[in-house]
């Protein structure tokens, strides 16, 4: 029973993307910022993994929208101790990704506020609903993340979470090496390295990340070109493709290393984590690490949604 709740969270915390409990600051945002507006040509992914006979599936998309219209709700610390910095404001326009996760009769649902011309993450909430239902808002600051948590009572388990009277708050400093820097949400990374220079005149790309209170350095940097074997369906406008066989990819690695006296960094479960991305699409086709006691665990794109009329990459042919 252990063992396969163990798989449980990894599966569905892996299609979340690493942990929705980490953040990332980026060191070269001021090089990487204009790269962030090459937008991909798809706005819609559904990702699937399977561990064990165990599987889930997660779908992510992103849009952008105008911050007056587009229905974020800011949180305030209000009652919650110990706050320091000011709240990072949004500009005129807003990258909104949405995670919706689906796994044995539970489902999560994450959002996104980021600044599109940076990459700050704003703001993010995330609901899970099911035997522990919760929703939890996470909003940052220049100096660290306050987050309040709203739980059900028994009696309001079939009302909307902003009815919930069971709330809490907290606030997690930032450590020195990551204050007031641009602080970019892990679950917005697959987008941001998508859509950055990676690849084409950027070899690596440098981040500090947060997580469970410490400080880590992730490194994403390109490896040789490969081959990989893959199956996926694309969605235009107007027709649906199957793409199959073996295809050239991008293959991105990412290292993580310690920062100060934090010597073996948390950054998750996943180690060993490598991504691959079709070249001229930017299509993250399979995200794959290495989990202790579980062994390699693999995330799979199995259906990619476009507004424009995209291609299959071309097969190899042996």
């Amino acid at each position: 029973m252990r063992m396969r709740l163990k798989v449980i969270s990894i599966v569905v915390s892996a299609l979340m993307l690493f942990s929705a409990s980490i953040a990332s600051a980026c060191d070269n945002c001021a090089d990487d910022a204009t790269s962030i507006g090459k937008h991909v040509p798809w706005d819609k992914i559904e990702f699937r993994a399977r561990k064990f006979l165990i599987g889930a599936s997660s779908v992510m998309e992103w849009s952008i929208l105008d911050t007056v219209t587009s229905g974020a709700e800011w949180i305030e610390p209000a009652d919650v101790a110990g706050v320091e910095g000011t709240p990072i404001a949004p500009g005129e326009d807003i990258l909104r990704i949405a995670y919706n996760s689906d796994f044995l009769g539970t489902h999560y649902y994450t959002v996104l506020w980021i600044d599109p011309r940076t990459g700050a993450i704003l703001q993010y909430e995330t609901n899970k609903d099911g035997r522990k239902a919760k929703h939890r808002v996470y909003r940052f600051t220049n100096m660290g993340v306050f987050r309040r948590t709203w739980r059900p009572q028994a009696d309001e388990k079939k009302l909307a979470w902003h009815q919930w009277t069971d709330q809490s708050g907290d606030y997690r400093p930032f450590q020195r090496e990551a204050q007031n820097r641009v602080i970019a949400d892990t679950l917005s990374l697959v987008y941001l390295v998508s859509t950055s220079g990676l690849g084409r005149d950027v070899e690596q790309l440098d981040y500090l990340a947060y997580g469970n209170r410490e400080i880590s350095r992730a490194v994403f940097s390109t490896a040789e070109p490969t081959a990989i074997k893959t199956e996926f369906y694309i969605q235009g406008p107007i027709r649906e493709q199957r793409c199959h066989g073996k295809i050239k990819v991008m293959k991105i690695e990412l290292d993580i290393q310690h920062v100060g006296d934090v010597i073996d960094p948390d950054f998750g479960f996943l180690t060993e984590v490598e991504l691959y991305l079709t070249p001229d699409t930017r299509i993250p086709v399979v995200l794959s690490g290495r989990a202790e006691g579980l062994g390699k665990l693999t995330i799979k794109a199995k259906k990619v949604f476009a507004a424009e009329e995209i291609t299959c990459p071309e097969p190899i042919i042996n």
